[in-house]
């Protein structure tokens, strides 16, 4: 696969994880519009909220075990065997979310009552209505990742992501025309109508490459060994959202508006790492699994190192803008009508800690999908387990001294003590000689420098105005890329002759 096929690659992935992006803020803007604040839309928010924490849990969980395993049987030629074992996990986990589908059905107030345990009858008898009415989803996003893994093993990044936009279409149609007579009710039915329309076009674009035929014999040794290592993938795939919990458990003993706090600067640090983290690592995933699958060993060394080395020289630059103006990032984002200077000064305090670790989120995915490639699954719970416990003893630590920004501080800490560990673990399974490491230093140190530019510039020349700091971010910019070509050679060097390290098409 050339350079150039990678990056169109990354900037697929990017461009439809924006606009899908742009449409949820749509419908939550049209949401507020057309409903208001109100009891039923307090219902809904939290019916949504819980299948957009169990989906995305347990689908994750299933793309980052099924596409190695369907990625390497084709690379090795193994497409009957492909197919079949992708026949028997289709049948099996249909028949698992059929199974909690049927279950969610019937008995809803029992998920109800874990997830709002303080909502009064009227409310839980709105909340059992619009669940069971999503609840069927789960089936047809269940399709929906198997025709998606399928076609980026493919290098089809473009058919894969159009789901994540096509989702939204009916719940932005019935809000602009018919809201008034359907209401709530109805735009939970679009909900479910998103979900089926994106299976069915993932299924249809996928018809090309899979042909789906019924096993006799679902569970064999080798579904088995994949199935089992699903769990694991599901735990993993929430670690943040765990964190997010326990440190919010933390600020509510706090003063009054932590909480807030909190998830607004966890909201704006998701929003950079879904649009850059995400995509670069969704769309390198396929190619990273076709070098194992090869066993290409010194190959997949040096592009590691040089494919770390280029994350980190955009990563780095951006979680320092982040740093320098995180303020002003708070305050054009929410600084509005009530949200006062306080909420904003505290807000930004949290967005600092949290962008601090940004590169460390992207590192941790790549490293993970290795684990997955590998099947070293039981290495990442015991990560997983020890990034959790750090957390914890980190929030109790750093709570008093530097209050909720404290919190997202030791998610910070205990993240990158966590990275270390499977750094350290990776090096010992493949030889990794981590030579991206001194790289990554001299790109802080560039960082620094041209932080030390653009806070001059701000401070001290375009501090009168209004946006100014945009100006001073773009002069970091200039510094930032001219130092980097310039003085590093090894940047020069690594975007040369990359297309000679993983091979052409």
């Amino acid at each position: 696969m050339k350079f150039s096929k990678i990056i169109k690659n990354i900037s697929t992935v990017m461009f439809f994880s924006l606009l899908a992006k742009l449409f949820a803020f749509i419908i939550e803007l049209l949401v507020a519009t057309k409903f208001g604040a109100s009891e039923e839309t307090d219902v809904y928010y939290m019916v949504i909220g819980i299948v957009q924490i169990c989906y995305p849990m347990i689908s994750v969980g299933i793309w980052k075990v099924f596409l190695p395993e369907y990625k390497t049987r084709c690379v090795k030629g193994e497409y009957e065997e492909a197919n079949i074992i992708t026949n028997k996990l289709i049948e099996f986990f249909l028949l698992i979310f059929i199974f909690l589908t049927v279950f969610i059905f019937i008995y809803p107030q029992y998920i109800i009552k874990v997830f709002a345990p303080g909502f009064n009858s009227e409310h839980v008898r709105m909340a059992i209505e619009l669940l069971r009415i999503v609840v069927f989803m789960f089936v047809f996003n269940c399709l929906a990742t198997f025709s998606s893994a399928i076609l980026q093993s493919t290098g089809q990044f473009s058919k894969s992501q159009v789901k994540e936009v096509i989702q939204y279409i009916p719940s932005i149609i019935l809000l602009l025309a018919f809201s008034q007579q359907f209401g709530i009710k109805g735009l939970a039915y679009s909900f479910l109508t998103g979900a089926v329309l994106s299976a069915l076009v993932e299924l249809f674009l996928s018809r090309k490459d899979y042909q789906f035929e019924f096993s006799k014999h679902i569970l064999d040794n080798q579904t088995k060994t994949i199935i089992k290592q699903v769990p694991i993938a599901c735990v993993n795939s929430i670690v943040n959202q765990l964190n997010n919990i326990i440190d919010k458990a933390f600020s509510s003993i706090l003063n009054t508006g932590a909480v807030t706090y909190l998830n607004y600067g966890s909201k704006l640090i998701n929003l950079f790492d879904g649009i850059f983290s995400t995509a670069v690592t969704t769309a390198i995933f396929p190619l990273i699994t076709e070098m194992f699958a090869k066993k290409e060993k010194n190959k997949i060394n040096e592009f590691l190192n040089n494919y770390m080395f280029n994350i980190a020289a955009i990563l780095l630059p951006i979680s320092c803008l982040i740093c320098l103006y995180s303020k002003n990032i708070v305050q054009l984002v929410f600084g509005y009508g009530k949200f006062n200077l306080i909420a904003v000064y505290s807000t930004s305090n949290v967005l600092l800690m949290y962008g601090l670790g940004l590169l460390g989120m992207c590192y941790t995915t790549i490293i993970n999908d290795i684990f997955f490639i590998l099947k070293k699954t039981k290495w990442l719970l015991y990560t997983t387990i020890v990034n959790i416990f750090l957390n914890v003893i980190f929030d109790v630590s750093l709570i008093n001294n530097f209050d909720v920004s404290g919190l997202s501080l030791a998610t910070t800490i205990s993240l990158y003590i966590s990275l270390l560990i499977k750094i350290n673990l990776l090096r010992k399974e493949i030889g990794i000689n981590c030579g991206f490491m001194k790289n990554v230093l001299k790109l802080m140190l560039v960082c620094f420098l041209s932080s030390g530019v653009s806070f001059f510039v701000n401070n001290y020349i375009v501090y009168s105005f209004n946006l100014g700091w945009i100006c001073s971010a773009i002069i970091f910019l200039i510094v930032y890329c001219t130092i980097l070509v310039l003085i590093i050679p090894d940047y020069r060097y690594i975007l040369k002759n990359i297309n000679k390290i993983i091979g052409k098409e």
